[in-house]
């Protein structure tokens, strides 16, 4: 399945672009206390309840983040990117969608570990308007 490995690598670079969103948010949220939580064990906020509608919030989300990640490659390859008013904007995609950062990243991590959800994912992707890579 084609479409499965490319939401995978898809989720992978998600993960990869969203890993700063995570320590950016866990810089200014003294509330969290764990500053690099894992999907299978948050340290203090409540674990992700990984229900269809949160699924949901998080394809939204990551169709919106990867748009970012695109105008940033772009921006990259003409002039100096502003990094920092991406990595805002990639948080406020992510908090809009009514997921805070280490949230999303949990899912995205949970999505790449289960095939089904893979699946389930990449539908949900393709239904907010997102494209396999």
């Amino acid at each position: 399945m084609t479409l499965t490995r490319k939401v995978l690598a898809a989720s992978a670079l998600a993960l990869f672009v969203a890993s700063p969103i995570s320590s950016v948010f866990a810089e200014s949220s003294t509330s969290m206390g764990d500053s690099g939580a894992s999907a299978s064990a948050p340290a203090q906020g409540a674990p992700v309840n990984l229900d269809d509608a949160t699924l949901q919030k998080a394809a939204k989300a990551y169709v919106k983040v990867k748009q970012i990640v695109h105008q940033e490659k772009q921006a990259n390859s003409s002039a100096q990117p502003d990094q920092a008013s991406a990595q805002s904007e990639k948080i406020a995609v992510v908090k809009n969608e009514g997921l805070d950062p280490q949230q999303y990243n949990q899912v995205i991590q949970i999505v790449q570990n289960d095939p089904q959800l893979q699946q389930k994912f990449a539908n949900y992707v393709n239904q907010n308007g997102g494209e396999p890579d």
